[in-house]
Order: structure tokens, then sequence, then C-alpha cells
């Protein structure tokens, strides 16, 4: 995936409404400004590091073939066994023709909203796991990154699902009506009020 360019005023309304809809995805905020940053190229890939004048071994820390850019750490690298665990390798074949970072986070934005947090927490996942192999440390299984981005998505699943009830509930309480007590006699009236003739 290459560096995103310069957009012009033309459709400048289009890429605030694509950062909108970023910003407003349902996950944690770390999570979301990890979404920013790879919808930029910005990330500290190692393409990216020496592209900014740093002299390091571009290898893949995952894999130590290839060279580490976006398409490959995200599509290409081990973590295409954890999109095929999670039957999402047609996905994958896609984000593959797409010529920007951008065009892929859209094209992930546009999917159902269940696969979609899905991708995106794979993409998490992937990446803590990677820069655990970037550090020294052990790097998790391609099974475990797949079963935290199964976890992760279907913790907010649930936690949506209990918001839209309780809001569900809120919303029938306030609007359903209830009598009074035994011993108290209700009155429902209309009427209005005009301030200044302190009248009805």
């Amino acid at each position: 995936m290459r560096q995103v360019g310069s957009t012009s005023s033309a459709d400048s309304g289009t890429v605030g409404n694509f950062w909108n809809q970023v910003w407003k995805i349902d996950c944690i905020p770390k999570v979301k400004q990890f979404l920013w940053r790879f919808a930029h190229n910005s990330l500290p890939l190692r393409m990216n590091i020496v592209r900014r004048g740093l002299e390091i071994d571009t290898r893949c820390p995952m894999c130590w073939r290839l060279d580490e850019d976006g398409g490959h750490c995200f599509l290409k690298c081990k973590l295409k066994k954890c999109w095929q665990h999670l039957l999402l390798e047609d996905v994958r074949v896609h984000l593959l023709t797409l010529g920007s970072a951008k065009e892929v986070v859209g094209h992930i934005l546009r999917l159902s909203r269940e696969k979609q947090q899905l991708i995106i927490f794979l993409l998490w996942a992937w990446w803590l796991g990677r820069n655990k192999a970037n550090a020294g440390e052990r790097a998790p299984s391609v099974f475990e990154i797949a079963s935290r981005a199964s976890v992760l998505a279907s913790e907010v699943f649930r936690s949506q699902q209990a918001t839209t009830n309780t809001s569900r509930e809120a919303t029938k309480d306030c609007h359903r009506w209830s009598p009074p007590p035994a011993d108290v006699l209700k009155i429902n009236f209309d009427g209005a009020f005009h301030e200044k003739k302190k009248d009805a």
C-alpha cells in the first residue's frame, strides 16, 4: 500500500465523510487511532522508517523474508492464514487489488458491520503481535491472533446489543402511560401562556 496523496477541494466533502466514518467506528480509541494511521500509511513499518531516512533492516519481523510495507505486513505475510481461518480470504484477495491504504480502509468500511469489526480487530491483533516480534519477543501464533480478533469483535457486538436493548427499554419507559394511585385524581389538560400579556 503506497502513501496516500493529497486531495483536491472538489472531493474534500467526500474525504471529510470518510474520516468521520473512521472516527465513528464502535471500538476503543486506540484502535481508531491505529486505523487512522493505517489509512494514512503512517504506521512505523520498516519500509516507512527507511523512507524517512533511517538505515535499518527492512525485512518483516514476522517472517524475516520480504521487505515490510503495509501490503506485505497486513495482507501477504503469515497473517493471510488468519484471514483464511476467519473465512475472510475473499476479502483479503480483493484488498490486494487496491492501490492505497486509504482505499483498503474505505472498502472495509463498506462491509457489513459484523465483518467490518472482525477485520479491524484482526488488523489490530496482528499489529500487536508484530510489535512483539519487532521488540524481540515471541510472536503470537496465527491461531492466537485469529482468536483474539474474534473475542474482541464478539465483545463489541455484545456491548452494542446491550446498549441497544437498554436504549429501547428506556424509550418504552419514557412513552408508557401509567395510571395514578387509586386515591389520586389525575386531570390532563392542554394550554398556552403569553408571557407579555400575562394571560392564557
